[in-house]
């Protein structure tokens, strides 16, 4: 079936049927004609542009075997090679052919050449050797093929095709693949000719189509908006758009979000802090009723709480603008609001009077308990761990540079067990600083020594 149906839509490209599938006048034409549909279509469109006669030395040379010896000849696969042969033969019949051509295919070829032009009552004439391209083009409209790379070509069909090596087409933009191998995805090109953008857009204006792009560009993390002319999987030319569509474009955006996971958003620390205040108390806490910010449910649900605030952004760059946390703030009535303020605090006064920022921070499963990170002598005389919503606080206690040396969640035991020898590490490296033999009764300090 797929190959039945590849046929009938070649038939269609020639003419030869008509969208449903019915033969045409044109058709009935190419079935009388005794050659491959291609070549037919493209004899009977030549004689009306007054190239018959190169249209049937086209096809005779396409219908029999290569005039030319790869084996001896520097092999080039341009047809237009073979047609400057062939012309030198004509004109001087008695001569000996040049090294590396083979005299009995070329004979056929102008065998076969003469038959044709008798049939479709063709007269020789002069061949313009340069419009071999726009025929060709006729017969095999989907082998029109752009350069991509040095030796590369991707046809209009979608198949890659290439040059085995440079030649006198190989430089050349675009090129008609008169003869491939068979490969699927990447086929090598046996005989070709050029084909100009100019006669492309000529010879086939309906078929070339303008469409307005906008996907997402993984590689600049940008939505990419192009107004897009092509041919088949051509693309003739391709221009930025400067407005598109700006539901499109936030539409394009979260997708690309998605793409790249939750976790590439630019979490500031305020937006980033009332994420993990959230989760620690829907998960830690037992608030459940307040809204889930995991990254599967924040990914889910994009258009809601993110979208509002994507207007004019288009890549990850300005989203640095937009302002996560009002936006995560949307997910949450007031009452909720004030639940989030009251119950997870984002900050705590510790003994010497400083008001110490809490961390909450991500554990394995869910969030941990939040973290404070206070100097130790700031902490004398409290025996009692602070908690959040009755979790203990994980206190990380710091030297007079800012460096843990310990971590905790029993200051009391602390106190009692640990600290003379901490306290003695300390006073070594901190000779001038406040280490008080009783902790739990010293003033606590935020300055080099308590004041008096």
């Amino acid at each position: 079936p797929s190959g039945v149906n590849q046929a009938r839509d070649l038939l269609i490209r020639l003419r030869a049927l008509d969208p449903q599938g019915r033969i045409t006048d044109h058709g009935r034409e190419i079935a009388r004609a005794g050659v491959h549909p291609r070549l037919a279509h493209m004899i009977f469109e030549a004689r009306q542009w007054g190239l018959g006669a190169l249209a049937c030395r086209l096809a005779a040379l396409l219908e029999n075997r290569d005039i030319l010896d790869p084996g001896r000849f520097d092999f080039d696969p341009d047809i237009r090679l073979r047609l400057e042969i062939l012309e030198q033969m004509e004109r001087d019949p008695g001569k000996r052919p040049l090294g590396g051509v083979k005299a009995g295919p070329a004979a056929q070829v102008m065998k076969t050449e003469g038959l044709l032009q008798k049939r479709m009552s063709l007269k020789p004439g002069d061949l313009d050797m340069h419009s071999a391209g726009r025929l060709l083009a006729l017969a095999f409209p989907e082998r029109i093929a752009k350069k991509r790379s040095d030796l590369s070509y991707v046809m209009a069909s979608g198949t890659g095709a290439f040059f085995k090596g440079p030649g006198s087409l190989s430089q050349t933009d675009l090129v008609v693949a008169a003869r491939v191998d068979g490969n699927p995805r990447n086929a090598r090109i046996f005989l070709a000719a050029p084909y100009g953008v100019e006669s492309l857009e000529t010879d086939f204006r309906d078929r070339i189509r303008t469409e307005e792009i906008l996907d997402w560009d993984q590689d600049k993390l940008r939505v990419r908006a192009v107004s897009r002319r092509t041919y088949g999987r051509l693309v003739l030319e391709e221009s930025s758009r400067a407005k598109p569509d700006p539901e499109k474009v936030k539409s394009v955006l979260i997708k690309g979000i998605r793409m790249m996971g939750i976790n590439r958003l630019p979490w500031h620390p305020r937006a980033e802090s009332l994420r993990h205040r959230i989760l620690f108390l829907k998960n830690r806490a037992g608030m459940g009723s307040l809204p889930d910010l995991s990254d599967q449910a924040l990914a889910k649900e994009l258009e809601q709480w993110l979208g509002p605030f994507l207007d004019g952004i288009r890549s990850m760059e300005k989203l640095r603008q937009v302002d996560l946390f009002s936006a995560l703030s949307t997910l949450l009535t007031w009452e909720e609001q004030q639940q989030v303020e009251k119950n997870a605090p984002t900050h705590i006064r510790v003994p010497s009077g400083s008001r110490i920022a809490l961390k909450y921070t991500l554990g394995r499963d869910i969030l941990d308990s939040p973290v404070l990170a206070v100097r130790l002598q700031e902490m004398f005389g409290l025996t009692k761990t602070p908690r959040v919503c009755g979790v203990p606080v994980t206190i990380h206690l710091l030297s007079p540079a800012g460096r843990p040396v310990q971590i905790t969640r029993d200051l009391e035991n602390f106190w009692k067990t640990t600290y003379q020898e901490v306290k003695k590490d300390l006073k070594g490296r901190y000779p001038k600083h406040y280490w008080p033999d009783n902790p739990l009764d010293a003033v606590p300090t935020r300055r080099v020594k308590p004041r008096k």
